[in-house]
């Protein structure tokens, strides 16, 4: 896998802040619970030859460019560095080194289930389906058609008898 990190900034102390420039709105959300959103920058942190010390999008839009991040230090305004008030109930994680330790759990654990051929239709947001144009190959119903298939289909009788 080849990755790309649009800007690595260094720190006085050594540790890196990892940017990824975005021309629309982007939010720290996009990288909490057990499937992440937006997990590049989640990415390029765990991949990172340094220490990240913070990560954040760059939103480059007219009249409203900012930063928006999260890290352990507040490298640029938007970055937090209050991570158990940021991710609340989301995640279990209370500090910046136990964040990056969720965030590798979830990568691994979605990886492997990649490499393993679970191939679900899943969106995260139920929305999703409604811009798709793939409806007549989609497969999100799947298990819904064969319950209803097997409920239209008459029910056998037993030998012995009945009503």
């Amino acid at each position: 896998m080849r990755l790309r990190v649009d800007r690595l900034d260094q720190l006085p102390d050594g540790s890196q802040v990892i940017i990824d420039y975005k021309s629309g709105t982007s939010k720290v959300q996009d990288w909490l619970g057990e499937r992440p959103a937006r997990p590049q920058l989640l990415l390029y942190g765990i991949a990172a030859p340094g220490r990240a010390a913070a990560l954040a999008f760059a939103q480059l839009r007219p009249r409203d460019s900012r930063f928006v991040g999260l890290g352990e230090v507040a490298a640029a305004p938007g970055i937090a560095t209050d991570i158990a008030k940021v991710v609340k109930e989301r995640m279990e994680a209370d500090d910046w080194q136990s964040l990056n330790e969720r965030w590798r759990e979830n990568l691994e654990r979605l990886a492997q289930a990649f490499v393993a051929g679970d191939a679900a239709v899943d969106p995260l947001a139920p929305a999703s389906c409604t811009w798709c144009g793939l409806q007549p190959l989609c497969r999100i119903n799947i298990a819904e058609d064969r319950l209803a298939v097997e409920a239209a289909q008459p029910v056998e009788q037993s030998a012995g008898g009945g009503v």
